[in-house]
C-alpha cells in the first residue's frame, strides 16, 4: 500500500484501516444514523464490510486515496 501516515494525539488516533477492522466498521456502517448524508447504504453484513475495506485498499494503493 502507498504511504498512508499514522496521526496521534494523546486522546486520537488515525490510522490506515485494515481487515482487523471489520467487525468495528460494520457496527459502525451498519448503522443507518451514519448513512444520514451519504450516497450510500447502510451494510448488512460483516462480509460486506470486509468487500468495502478491500475496495478502500484497492483505491488506497491505485490513487493514495480511498
Amino acid at each position: 500500500m502507498k504511504y498512508v501516515p499514522t496521526l496521534e494525539t494523546e486522546r486520537l488516533l488515525i490510522r490506515p484501516i485494515t481487515l482487523d477492522d471489520v467487525e468495528e466498521f460494520y457496527a459502525m456502517d451498519s448503522q443507518p444514523e451514519v448513512h444520514l448524508y451519504l450516497n450510500r447504504s447502510p451494510l448488512k453484513s460483516n462480509e460486506e464490510a470486509k468487500d468495502y475495506i478491500l475496495s478502500l485498499l484497492q483505491q488506497y494503493e491505485a490513487y493514495g486515496t480511498g
